[in-house]
């Protein structure tokens, strides 16, 4: 969420300088000329929620338990 990160007054200057439409142009780029995919995940995907092994999704997990 960017525009919520943007009215945080202490990650505005850092959010806006990252240019986070470069990072993804970039990345599309090198992973075209490697010959590899890349995967863009929808915004709400539960990626800290999900096992990377079973792709089971856990309903309820705490903010302190994700990584």
């Amino acid at each position: 969420n960017v525009s919520g990160m943007l009215r945080n007054r202490r990650l505005a200057r850092v959010v806006a300088d990252a240019g986070f439409g470069e990072i993804r142009r970039q990345l599309a780029y090198k992973t075209r000329w490697n010959g590899g995919t890349l995967e863009v995940a929808d915004r709400w995907f539960p990626s800290s929620k999900t096992c990377s092994g079973c792709q089971a999704v856990t309903p309820k997990l705490p903010l302190r338990i994700r990584r």
